[in-house]
């Protein structure tokens, strides 16, 4: 059975993989991607920040249970968000790097509609700015879910 972290790894590795030479998003190269659950994430967000400029960051999923108790399977509507920070003036001296907010559109193009195994597709349903005194920050909703069966 699919798991949460499963859910996470997809993400990351979709985003990773396209930000590569030759990716469908080869203008995000570069930009950090870090998972919520990182050991040090702090650490990891303020060095990626104040060396690259921008730090794309997957959040933790939550759920609810949807099924009814007359359901042997558990139905979990699964959201998390991913956060893009930007700081203008580190990310954007690299010739061609795009903005926060385009970053978020990237995102969307690469996460929409995704399947990940175990998952109904993913869902982007929504992006907002998140006012920051210190940088750009745009963060991405995203939906999902799992029909996750009773252990034995």
């Amino acid at each position: 059975m699919a798991s949460l972290d499963d859910l996470m790894s997809a993400i990351s590795a979709r985003i990773t993989n396209a930000q590569a030479d030759g990716g469908s998003a080869a203008a995000m190269a570069g930009a950090l991607v870090v998972r919520e659950d990182a050991h040090d994430l702090a650490t990891e967000i303020e060095k990626a920040i104040a060396k690259i400029g921008m730090c794309i960051l997957i959040g933790q999923p939550t759920f609810d249970q949807t099924a009814t108790e007359f359901s042997p399977n558990a139905t979990l509507e699964i959201r998390l968000a991913i956060a893009i920070g930007e700081v203008p003036i580190i990310w954007r001296t690299g010739a061609g790097r795009p903005k926060a907010q385009n970053v978020a559109v990237l995102l969307t193009q690469l996460l929409h509609n995704l399947k990940i195994p175990g998952f109904a597709n993913l869902r982007v349903a929504h992006c907002h700015y998140v006012p920051d005194k210190k940088r750009q920050l745009f963060e991405l909703a995203i939906e999902t879910s799992m029909v996750a069966p009773p252990l034995p």
